[in-house]
């Protein structure tokens, strides 16, 4: 079943979204039940399945064809896939599915484009800064499960950008991941600083 084509673009908000998010997340419950493969890749890359479900809902491993922008569907003849379910920023609301090939954990896609970070919620959770603490960033999904789903996943880079420019305090990330999101912080917050001189002309 493919659910592209029914969104454009970062952020998407069309009426119905929620319901085609659930059932993209029925489909691939449905799926993976049927071989459990997400259990043996927790197993094989060490990964604490108790976080896996706190943080990402379920891990699923299954087939999946990529599309650009960073987006991809269900495919039993597209290239075998690790695909978590993402929550919004609440922690608790399932928003988007993200998925990364198997081979190439490096380069994760969303079904929907939703999905700027995996573990949105603690970049604006006040915890996560408490006593001059600072969000880790991790530049592939498999590594932020690696960790127990600490801090938060690049999936969309200019996305993440965007939604990081609003976090309430910093980030600490390993080269060349921590220059790259300067750059775009930077570039994200050039465009807000032209944008909104044009929104008060407009008023």
């Amino acid at each position: 079943m493919s659910f592209q084509g029914v969104t454009s673009g970062f952020p998407t908000a069309r009426p119905g979204l929620a319901t085609l998010v659930q059932e993209a997340r029925a489909e691939l419950i449905m799926r993976e039940s049927a071989h459990l493969y997400g259990a043996r890749y927790a197993r094989a890359h060490g990964l604490d399945w108790q976080a896996i479900g706190n943080e990402a809902g379920m891990l699923a491993v299954l087939p999946a064809r990529y599309y650009p922008p960073g987006r991809f569907d269900l495919d039993d003849d597209g290239d075998l896939s690790a695909i978590v379910e993402t929550f919004d920023r609440d922690g608790a609301t399932v928003c988007d599915l993200v998925a990364w090939r198997v081979a190439d954990p490096g380069r994760p896609a969303s079904m929907f484009g939703r999905a700027a970070l995996l573990g949105a919620w603690h970049a604006f959770n006040p915890a996560t800064y408490y006593r001059g603490g600072r969000l880790t960033i991790f530049a592939s999904p498999l590594a932020w499960l690696r960790a127990g789903g600490r801090g938060v996943a690049i999936i969309h880079p200019e996305a993440a950008a965007r939604t990081l420019l609003e976090a309430p305090g910093g980030f600490l990330a390993d080269e060349p991941l921590a220059t790259d999101l300067a750059r775009l912080i930077a570039s994200a917050a050039r465009e807000e600083r032209d944008w909104q001189p044009e929104q008060r002309h407009a008023s």
